[in-house]
């Protein structure tokens, strides 16, 4: 969930921490895969939206919580 206190990341910072290109930063957000807004002819992009997208595409096995011990 988006609050009004959250971190704003540019394109840039972006880049950084996904290894990606801005052209695809920003295709991602126009697809909706991230989520920010432009601001002017800037794309800002909402930090939780980048930790979602990392868990998303990560490899980490899912925790099984049916099992009793």
């Amino acid at each position: 969930m988006i609050n009004e206190t959250e971190k704003h990341l540019t394109i840039a910072e972006t880049k950084k921490i996904l290894r990606l290109s801005s052209q695809t930063i920003q295709k991602m957000l126009r697809r909706g895969e991230l989520l920010g807004f432009q601001s002017g002819n800037k794309w800002v992009v909402y930090e939780s939206s980048i930790e979602t997208y990392i868990e998303k595409h990560s490899n980490k096995p899912i925790e099984d919580t049916t099992t009793n011990g």
